[in-house]
């Protein structure tokens, strides 16, 4: 490339609000689909191996008695107690941690995955076809749609932007299939701001509303 010279983007990153609104599962790059599924694979396995160590018990435990939250709404990870939303989540994070063996990359600065799955199954467990609103750090925002909608999470810093206080909104159709509706949303910043941005319904693929 000459000097000065710009490189494009590819074509799937040029808009990536567009990109995901029409991403279909079934139009993933096989490759995607067999890293995203060998991570989940290895976080499952690293889960198990932990789920017999004592400092395990011991996240359970404290998060079954001291963190039940008001309805105890959430299966902890292959305990088969419950606790609250962030209970199960402590300890399923708590549970995978507990081996040092988990999905990651230098790049995306730690272990995303050992807190990530635990807090979405509780979450998604906890409230099936309802809306749910997470407030989080916007690198840890980024690299749960990266994760979700198969982008290369080691590149999340580059791709995909978050302005603080922004709003995303994401459609489950399952505990792991997931599309973006909303991304990196502002419009509340404005002080005639009139309430929640509408969701761009018209322009998503039909079929993801069918019963399956």
């Amino acid at each position: 490339m000459a000097e000065g010279e710009r490189r494009e983007p590819a074509t799937a990153f040029a808009d990536v609000p567009a990109f995901v609104r029409g991403l279909a599962y079934d139009a993933l790059p096989e490759p995607v689909v067999a890293s995203a599924r060998r991570s989940l694979l290895d976080l499952c396995g690293v889960a198990a191996a932990g789920s017999r160590t004592r400092a395990s018990a011991i996240g359970n435990t404290y998060a079954a008695t001291q963190l039940g939250g008001s309805d105890r709404n959430a299966r902890i990870l292959l305990d088969g107690r419950r606790a609250g939303i962030a209970g199960a989540a402590f300890a399923g994070a708590t549970t995978i941690d507990a081996v040092d063996g988990h999905d990651g990359h230098v790049l995306t600065k730690g272990h995303a995955g050992v807190a990530l799955l635990p807090a979405l199954l509780a979450i998604v467990e906890a409230h099936p076809e309802k809306q749910v609103a997470v407030v989080s750090h916007k690198a840890t925002i980024r690299l749960l749609i990266s994760s979700l909608l198969g982008f290369d999470q080691r590149s999340y810093r580059d791709r995909l932007d978050q302005s603080p206080a922004s709003l995303n909104v994401l459609d489950f159709k399952g505990p792991t299939r997931a599309r973006l509706t909303l991304f990196n949303d502002t419009s509340h910043y404005s002080a005639t701001a009139s309430g929640a941005p509408s969701i761009p319904e018209a322009r998503l693929s039909r079929w993801w509303d069918k019963k399956e």
